[in-house]
């Protein structure tokens, strides 16, 4: 290994529960750079929604919290569309976290800072006039593209008029933003070409986020027959536009050929407009207990995402659990995939018609299964990932 790194992170949330693909991108990564002989700290956005005793994540870092009131208010929205900066970052702006910053710049000597994702990259400049750190970014997705793509796919005219203002706004903060780091790691190969071609960046790398498979661990589980399922937070607007799109245009052709078939959808604070409904074989299960039990009772996942951009934790999560997978082109980006390991379409003829020749047949649904494990094992596992970080700061 080379030589041990004193790595600062900064996040906009403490990373935990993991329930969220944010949260584990960013748990995983630091417990794996602990676990490898780096000494890590947290400086963490405790934010009133997203609450954490920052005790609970003690184990894997030195963590420092500074509380924060980040809930969205419609007098932010306004005046988000007269200002300059993106109000998506600048509710991530505190003065208390800014002098916390600098406190712990003076007092410790950080090889590396890192932010996790590119609106913390608002405290660039003073990591810059505080610290002679390389500053890296470590990109969890290209954040512009995401609400560029929620726009261009919203029927709502006011909503796709303010989509259309915040990202252009978020795109401007951002090409600037990244200029300025030493170094940046890309969540996947797609969003590393982008940066290099598209945003003029350097010394960029891409090091997806990984599985830890001490944690999944063989399990023999009676899936019900005949279902689907859907996992994923419904807080976030990605997931809520592609799980109606797939509820207004695809369910309902599965439901012609399967009339038995059912759909399950586990997600936090689903919005009120995902219900059960006995009549279409829908049943909302809101925050699950136990993601990995929730996914391996039912016989396809699916993840029709039509936005987003960086990758999807949960489709490796899925194939980790030898589960068999179907999703739009979105839904798998940044995963180098083929047919053999997950099942695309973009279409919801085509989308539907696959998963209905999936519940059909048995041993279609275990071969994709099998496939997946062995693609994801293969080029997902953290052990062998996170040596590439190390290797990463050393360039720098």
């Amino acid at each position: 290994m080379s030589k041990p790194f004193k790595i600062l992170q900064l996040t906009n949330r403490i990373p935990f529960p993991l329930n969220d693909g944010g949260n584990i991108a960013t748990y995983y990564c630091t417990k794996f750079l602990k676990q490898a002989g780096h000494e890590t700290h947290l400086l963490s956005l405790n934010t009133n929604k997203h609450f954490q005793d920052p005790d609970v994540i003690g184990d894997i870092a030195e963590v420092t919290a500074v509380n924060i009131n980040t809930d969205l208010s419609f007098f932010g929205l306004s005046k988000g569309l007269i200002q300059k900066m993106p109000y998506n970052v600048k509710r991530f702006y505190s003065k208390e976290y800014e002098e916390k910053l600098i406190e712990l710049l003076k007092r410790e000597d950080f090889d590396i800072v890192q932010t996790e994702g590119s609106y913390m990259g608002i405290y660039l400049k003073t990591i810059r006039e505080h610290s002679n750190a390389k500053i890296v970014l470590r990109a969890h997705n290209i954040e512009f593209l995401i609400w560029k793509r929620l726009a261009e796919n919203s029927r709502n005219l006011i909503k796709k008029f303010y989509l259309n203002d915040l990202y252009k706004k978020i795109e401007s903060f951002e090409r600037n933003v990244v200029l300025e780091y030493d170094g940046i790691i890309a969540i996947s190969a797609i969003d590393e070409q982008f940066l290099l071609k598209e945003m003029n960046c350097e010394n960029v790398i891409s090091i997806p986020a990984g599985i830890d498979f001490d944690q999944f661990h063989e399990k023999e589980q009676k899936k019900k027959e005949g279902s689907v399922c859907f996992l994923g937070s419904l807080e976030w607007e990605p997931n809520k536009q592609g799980l109606k799109w797939f509820l207004d245009y695809v369910w309902d052709k599965i439901r012609f050929v399967n009339p038995k078939a059912s759909f399950h959808i586990a997600g936090k604070n689903p919005p009120p407009d995902f219900k059960s409904d006995p009549h279409r074989g829908i049943v909302m299960h809101g925050m699950v207990e136990n993601a990995q039990e929730f996914i391996r009772a039912h016989e396809i996942m699916v993840v029709p995402l039509l936005s987003g951009s960086g990758m999807r934790l949960k489709v490796i999560e899925g194939m980790a659990l030898k589960t068999c997978l179907v999703s739009t082109k979105v839904g798998v980006e940044g995963i180098d995939v083929s047919e053999d390991e997950i099942k695309i379409s973009d279409k919801p003829e085509g989308m539907a018609l696959i998963i209905n020749d999936l519940l059909l047949n048995k041993n279609k649904r275990a071969a994709l299964a099998n496939n997946s494990y062995r693609f994801v094992k293969k080029h997902y596992d953290w052990t062998t990932l996170i040596d590439k970080f190390a290797t990463y700061y050393g360039s720098l």
